[in-house]
């Protein structure tokens, strides 16, 4: 179905989906193709994760929010879980990894 017959908000989301996708196949090292990507709840931050050649990797380890979860994004794909978030100022920019979204030290300019 075309953008074009759905909701701007539809077509939104499909936006968000391929941006999501796209990012943490860069971070798990999985082909888009070999990707599955959801909206849900957010409920875990990742807590520990691997770089490699100075990039964001896989999580290690996960640990559950104590506050109530925003709707965000879970990518499975190769064996990987991700979690994405909005970004904690600013809704129209591309989504972040979980631990940047909900960082309390995360701190947005007011203009």
């Amino acid at each position: 179905m075309s953008c074009l017959l759905v909701l701007v908000s539809g077509c939104a989301t499909i936006k968000r989906r391929a941006e999501v996708v796209t990012l943490a196949s860069r971070m798990l090292d999985c082909p888009t193709d070999a990707m599955h990507a959801q909206q849900a709840p957010i409920d875990q931050v990742c807590a520990e994760r691997a770089y490699a050649e100075g990039r964001m990797g896989r999580c290690l380890s996960w640990i559950p929010l104590d506050r109530p979860a925003a709707q965000g994004w879970i990518v499975h794909g190769c064996g990987a879980v991700e979690r994405f978030a909005p970004h904690p100022c600013d809704p129209n920019a591309p989504h972040v990894p979980t631990e940047m979204a909900f960082d309390p030290a995360f701190e947005c300019s007011t203009p």
